[in-house]
């Protein structure tokens, strides 16, 4: 199959999140929400630029926090970086100086 999709729990803070990622031949997409209150509130996505400047990252809020440095544009940019690909994040958690980072940490 051209996708896989991979899910796991994590608690941080006493809290639960599910973090899901879908797999697919060129791109990922990773969802990231409260385990019992999934939404889908934003989307951002994140690309390599031109062929011949693989560290030029594009990105977009598709949806939803139309912020600069929404987390989950930044984690795309981030992700993008790391596995040179088209990655789509739908991070569905508080802004909160602990739990971001620390699921960020558990992602990578």
């Amino acid at each position: 199959s051209a996708f896989s999709s991979y899910l796991f729990t994590t608690e941080i803070c006493e809290n639960k999140f599910n973090v899901r990622v879908l797999k697919m031949k060129d791109s990922v997409l990773i969802y990231v929400g409260e385990a019992g209150a999934e939404s889908l509130d934003e989307l951002a996505m994140a690309m390599l630029g031109n062929a011949g400047n693989s560290s030029e990252i594009i990105s977009t809020s598709i949806f939803g926090s139309q912020l600069v440095g929404c987390g989950s544009e930044d984690l795309a940019q981030k992700l993008t970086k790391k596995l040179k690909k088209q990655v789509y994040v739908s991070m569905n958690v508080p802004e909160d100086r602990i739990i971001r980072p620390g699921l960020e940490k558990k992602i990578f």
